[in-house]
């Protein structure tokens, strides 16, 4: 069986709004999951190669893989094309387009409109994420 692994990146907010979803996700993966934040100062090709090289799926064995601060077309595309799930975070806007797997994301413990709580986005990815499993495997 190949090593299937849920994605999640996280676009738009502030560093803050996207560290503290960041902190939630690290609990809900427990030990199960990789988590980190792309650095600001990393920019342009660099960023994206730093996503091949280190980040590439079938590298990760835990199972779990949160990226943030996601910013450009080419770090969405990437992770789109592995199956990942892009989270939009509240508290700054995203230039990117939300399609149907997408998350609203907020930090705070209660929804907000149009946006959801991390503990529900991750209930909703992986709940997909399952389906989507179940579905490779059967092919």
């Amino acid at each position: 069986m190949q090593n299937v692994l849920l994605i999640i990146g996280l676009t738009g907010g502030t560093v803050d709004t996207q560290q503290s979803v960041l902190l939630q996700l690290s609990e809900l993966f427990r030990a199960k999951g990789v988590v980190f934040r792309l650095p600001d100062h990393c920019a342009g090709p660099a960023r994206l190669d730093l996503l091949k090289r280190n980040f590439h799926p079938a590298k990760i064995r835990a199972g779990r893989l949160a990226l943030g601060n996601l910013q450009t077309d080419e770090e969405i595309t990437w992770l789109r094309d592995f199956g990942g799930y892009l989270w939009h975070v509240a508290g700054g806007p995203s230039a990117h387009r939300i399609i149907g797997t997408d998350q609203m994301v907020t930090p705070h413990d209660t929804d907000q409109g149009a946006y959801t709580t991390a503990e529900n986005a991750y209930s909703e990815s992986l709940l997909h994420y399952r389906e989507q499993a179940q579905r490779r495997l059967r092919l």
